[in-house]
């Protein structure tokens, strides 16, 4: 049986495509497109896909928006739950080396099943509009949700306006940042942080620093979610946990990152697994 399931966020759609043959599960595809706030255009392009038009069944979930799509949906926590349980099952029985479930990345620790069968798992999802922390008991269940402040300084979407308007891509703002010292900007206020960024520009600082100090922002957004003593093992998931900047700050910070495989995709990839 072959499933496509779909998330449609803040700022982007995700898509994974996921096979089931014989007790094993594939993971055939995975997609990510920015709808720059047209999502109704995204996934119609992505529903046109011949690997989605030959699905046995689709699923969607998302904030907001899948209650808006005729068709099956489940919750983003639901979503989160389904993904997470693949991944540990790919850990435990020994698929982690072929499928790679987890990733090292920029000197992050990779993910360990030792002491964490027992402890709660924490996991944050850093997507386009919010941050979320979601606590998950040892039987993969969520049993806590910490969410951000509503205020946009801080998310995905809030980066990527700001490095558009210094004409930069994800790309080159990820390579210059990581050469230069971080700007400080504020992270109380979405106002007050774009003018903390203008300002900084028309003063002669570099983009570099400014990009830097934004994804230091970010950084301190989520370790204020989190209890910053904590020595477990976090999982970071949602389009912002491609920004290696903002995970370096993080592991600076003493928090123990670790970036599963399809982080950017994870709530599509459970919905796929729910599908199945």
């Amino acid at each position: 049986m072959k499933t496509v399931g779909i998330c449609i966020g803040a700022s982007t759609v995700t898509m994974a495509c996921a096979d089931k043959s014989h007790d094993k599960i594939t993971i055939l595809k995975t997609k990510s497109i920015s709808h720059e706030g047209n999502p109704k255009k995204v996934l119609l392009d992505i529903l046109r896909d011949e690997s989605v038009r030959s699905a046995d069944r689709i699923a969607f979930t998302g904030r907001r928006l899948r209650h808006f799509i005729n068709a099956r949906t489940l919750s983003e926590p639901e979503a989160i739950e389904e993904a997470y349980g693949y991944f540990r099952s790919s850990q435990k029985d020994g698929r982690q080396k072929d499928e790679g479930a987890f990733l090292s990345q920029g000197g992050i620790t990779p993910y360990s099943m030792t002491a964490g069968d027992t402890d709660p798992v924490t996991l944050v999802s850093a997507g386009g509009e919010t941050f979320m922390v979601y606590y998950l008991d040892p039987n993969g269940r969520i049993i806590d949700v910490k969410s951000g402040n509503k205020c946009a300084s801080g998310t995905g979407e809030f980066f990527l306006q700001q490095i558009k308007r210094m004409d930069l891509s994800v790309e080159a703002a990820m390579e210059m940042a990581a050469l230069d010292e971080p700007y400080k900007v504020a992270g109380r206020c979405s106002v007050f942080c774009k003018s903390d960024c203008t300002h900084a520009l028309n003063k002669g600082a570099a983009k570099s620093k400014v990009v830097a100090g934004l994804c230091k922002m970010m950084a301190g957004k989520i370790e204020e979610l989190l209890n910053k003593k904590t020595k477990a093992q976090i999982l970071l998931v949602g389009g912002s946990s491609s920004n290696k900047i903002m995970v370096k700050y993080l592991k600076e910070s003493g928090l123990n990152v670790i970036i599963p495989s399809y982080s950017h995709c994870f709530e599509a990839l459970g919905a796929a697994l729910w599908a199945l």
